[in-house]
């Protein structure tokens, strides 16, 4: 039997498309408080992460996110 994979594990290699610098995305989930846009992402990169959230399930409006632009909140999204 599989096991379902966490909000972590799933949205870590959806994150790699737009915080593409290795130790940021690392910060990013080792510290899922951080800022995004703080790391890299870009409102562009923003607006396409929306859509791959939202092809996972996740439907995330862009001023949520930008009110909120953690992992931690995605992953709470996800869940």
């Amino acid at each position: 039997m599989r096991r379902k994979m966490s909000a972590f594990e799933t949205l870590r290699p959806i994150m790699e498309k737009y915080i593409v610098e290795p130790d940021s995305l690392q910060t990013a989930f080792d510290e899922p408080t951080t800022d995004l846009f703080s790391l890299g992402m870009d409102s562009m990169g923003a607006f396409a992460l929306l859509d791959d959230l939202a092809a996972e399930g996740a439907v995330i409006e862009f001023t949520e996110l930008v009110e909120n632009p953690t992992v931690e909140f995605i992953a709470s999204r996800l869940g």
